[in-house]
C-alpha cells in the first residue's frame, strides 16, 4: 500500500487545492499513473475543490473523491489542512513534506493564534485562523506577505535571532518564550506588545521551520521616537 508521506513529499497546497510538478510529461505522468487513487480520495478529504497533476506543459486535473477502501491508510491526515472557506489554516503555496505535515496537524488540533514560520526566509507559511484576531481589519492572507524584520521592532528582532541560535535545539526537543514589540507594516503604527512559545521543525532538504504559538499581546505606545 503506497504511504502517504511519498505522496506528501512532493505536493504542492495551492489555495483551492493540492497539485503536482514534473519537469517533464513522462515523469507527471508516473506519478498520476502510481497516486491518482490516493490523490483523489486525500484531495476530497481535505475539501479541496481541485486536484492536478502536471509537467512538460502539460496537466492532468484529478477529480477529488473518497475511496472507502483508502480510508484506514490516509485517516491521520484528517486533521490535515482543509480548503473550506471557513477552514483553520491558512497556507501559503509551499512545499510540504511529512515533518511539515505532521506540524499543520498539530496546528489543527490545538490552534489557537498560531503558525509556521519558515526560518530561512522569515516568512509565515501558516497561519491559523484565529490570527485574524491580531489583523486589526486586514486581510489575513497579507500576513503572509510580510517577513518578521517587516514588522518586528528591530532591536527585539535581532535579539531574537541571537537567542533562537543560542537556546533553541533545531531538533525541536525544546521550546523558549520570548516578548517583543511589533506594528502594522502597512501605517507603521497600532503596535503591541506580544508573547509568544517556539519550537524548531526541522523539514529535511526543506529547511527549518518554526512552529509558533502566542500566548499574550497587548497594545502599546510606540517605543520609536519621532
Amino acid at each position: 500500500m503506497v504511504s502517504i508521506n511519498h505522496l506528501a513529499a512532493s505536493t504542492i497546497f495551492t489555495s483551492t487545492g493540492l497539485a503536482w510538478r514534473f519537469p517533464t510529461v513522462e515523469a507527471a505522468r508516473q506519478h498520476l499513473r502510481k497516486y491518482e487513487k490516493l490523490i483523489a480520495h486525500w484531495a476530497a478529504s481535505l475539501g479541496a475543490s481541485d486536484a492536478v497533476v502536471g509537467g512538460g506543459g502539460k496537466e492532468w486535473p484529478v477529480l477529488p473523491h473518497l475511496s472507502p477502501d483508502l480510508s484506514p491508510e490516509v485517516s491521520p491526515i484528517a486533521a490535515a489542512p482543509t480548503f473550506k472557506a471557513d477552514g483553520d489554516l491558512l497556507i501559503a503555496q509551499h512545499w510540504l513534506n511529512a515533518p511539515l505535515l505532521d506540524a499543520l496537524m498539530e496546528l489543527r488540533q490545538t490552534p489557537g493564534i498560531a503558525g509556521l514560520v519558515n526560518w530561512q526566509s522569515q516568512k509565515q507559511v501558516v497561519l491559523t485562523q484565529a490570527c485574524e484576531e491580531l489583523t486589526l481589519g486586514e486581510q489575513l492572507s497579507d500576513s503572509l506577505k510580510y517577513s518578521r524584520s517587516d514588522y518586528w521592532h528591530r532591536p527585539d528582532f535581532e535579539r531574537f535571532e541571537r537567542e533562537c541560535r543560542q537556546a533553541l535545539n533545531q531538533d525541536g526537543s525544546n521550546i523558549i518564550e520570548f516578548r517583543y514589540q511589533a506594528f502594522d507594516p502597512k501605517s507603521g503604527g497600532r503596535w503591541r506588545d506580544i508573547v509568544a512559545s517556539y519550537r524548531f521543525i526541522d523539514a529535511g532538504h526543506l529547511g527549518l521551520f518554526q512552529l509558533a504559538r502566542n500566548l499574550s499581546y497587548r497594545p502599546i505606545e510606540s517605543p520609536v521616537t519621532a
